[in-house]
């Protein structure tokens, strides 16, 4: 039944201008009458009709027609609700202290839709200005046609007396929506911003190098990434948690919608489609199934992060390997190559009978470690040392390391070769390696008697005649 005697039930609700006055008088003596027939019931209720009629007073004019129809239907329902609250006490269906709840209960909502009736417009402003945002999330902008209507008043107010609840409804794209009218601002009030892809790079940062780390016993750090080990796996899980964490899924849905999938507010008409709703309990955007959401947008994530680390961890491998590569053809230049050449010089000179100890002493001499140096028999060192001289017989010279003397015999080309790449540091599977660059390598002596080589078989060699002399 609606209340008796509201001075605008009669009026032309498309006109933008309501006599709020007449509203407010005839809402406070309906609202005053359920009052006194309480009080006569010694219900404890606390409504000042003065209070109310000066609150009413103030609600604003209808900026729009739909505005002002929208107030007008409000305070309509609203005086409704108190009298159909006064009927149920009278006829007995509640009793003195659900009727104080009750009328308590919708006067605390009638503040409330008050309150929101006079800062829409504000809040509205604000929330297009947030819309139009770049960094705005798609979910605010999904629901930005649902605002337009709540901010147009293309809705109406009624009282839900089972759940004693003054609800809004309106109809957004075919679709109703009902919520508390305490909730009626919360959209307008929403802001989320749209997924931060450097979240996906900064996974390495934030766990991945410090997991893939590993320190040697010389305080050496290296970098593998191994995507299989438990405590990568934890690490990502911990990670992808953290960016869905809110408990409606909204940091999920943006992460979804940012790879392709579609957020909708009807039901989905297919795989690609999510579902948001507006959760009635806070009047902010939820996922339909929030635990769905939140999965499909962690396992999307572990793959975008893994692959960016494939990426970065690729350029690590690639940049390691061409340092090495660099370091491989350095040391086969300044090293390997020519110690074969020194121990092909030595065997020469041996073949020939010339000297051939200054060969190997000249490339000693330019090793970085002083501490090293090849002596011949007739060095003052090895004269002196009897114990050395006796204990290498044979010796073609002798080698001072680290202070102690030791002899060295010439047995073959290759063995000389050896000695002298392994005492430059060169590892036997590093000369193993580099042996095998130089299989079609071409050594020849040149007239001078200087050993020289062509990368491939058939290079040039200098013409000379049967004495060995250059040939003019």
């Amino acid at each position: 039944m609606a209340a008796p005697g509201i001075g605008y039930v009669k009026r032309d609700v498309d006109k933008t201008t309501i006599d709020w006055s007449a509203v407010s008088s005839s809402i406070t003596g309906a609202l005053g009458e359920a009052f006194t027939a309480a009080q006569k019931q010694r219900a404890e209720v606390e409504l000042t009709d003065q209070k109310m009629a000066g609150e009413i007073q103030n609600l604003p004019k209808g900026a729009t027609p739909d505005q002002s129809k929208y107030y007008a239907s409000a305070i309509q329902n609203i005086g409704d609700a108190n009298q159909t609250i006064k009927e149920q006490y009278e006829n007995g269906d509640i009793s003195a202290t659900q009727y104080k709840i009750a009328v308590n209960s919708l006067n605390t909502q009638y503040q409330i839709f008050k309150n929101n009736a006079v800062s829409y417009q504000d809040s509205y402003t604000k929330y297009k200005e947030k819309v139009l945002d770049e960094n705005s999330g798609l979910v605010t902008n999904l629901f930005a046609t649902t605002v337009d209507t709540m901010a147009g008043m293309n809705k109406s107010v009624n009282w839900n007396a089972e759940t004693q609840m003054l609800e809004s409804t309106y109809v957004v794209n075919g679709q109703t929506i009902t919520t508390p009218v305490t909730n009626d601002l919360a959209m307008m009030s929403y802001e989320n911003k749209k997924f931060n892809q450097k979240a996906i790079t900064n996974a390495d940062n934030s766990f991945a190098k410090k997991v893939f780390e590993t320190v040697d016993a010389e305080g050496n750090v290296t970098y593998s990434a191994n995507y299989n080990s438990p405590q990568f796996k934890d690490a990502l899980q911990n990670y992808v948690s953290g960016l869905t964490s809110d408990a409606n899924g909204i940091q999920a849905l943006e992460y979804l919608g940012a790879r392709n999938y579609e957020l909708t507010l009807e039901a989905p008409t297919n795989a690609n489609q999510i579902q948001v709703r507006i959760d009635k309990s806070s009047g902010l955007p939820i996922a339909t199934d929030v635990a769905a959401v939140k999965k499909l947008a962690q396992d999307g994530l572990k793959k975008d992060i893994i692959a960016s680390l494939d990426t970065t961890y690729k350029k690590s491998v690639d940049s390691k390997i061409s340092k090495e590569s660099k370091e491989y053809d350095a040391r086969f230049e300044s090293t390997f190559l020519p110690n074969i050449i020194a121990a092909k010089q030595m065997t020469a000179n041996i073949k020939a009978g010339k000297p051939f100890v200054d060969v190997i002493v000249d490339r000693v001499q330019g090793m970085d470690d002083p501490g090293t140096r090849i002596l011949k028999l007739d060095s003052p060192e090895v004269q002196i040392n009897q114990q050395a001289k006796t204990s290498f017989p044979g010796a073609d010279f002798f080698l001072l390391k680290d202070g102690k003397l030791e002899g060295v015999t010439i047995k073959s080309e290759s063995q000389i070769a050896n000695f002298m790449n392994e005492l430059e540091g060169l590892k036997p599977e590093r000369i193993d390696e580099y042996k095998v660059d130089i299989k079609n390598y071409d050594f020849f002596t040149n007239p001078q008697g200087k050993i020289k080589f062509n990368k491939s078989a058939g290079g040039f060699r200098p013409a000379v005649d049967n004495n060995g002399l250059p040939v003019n």
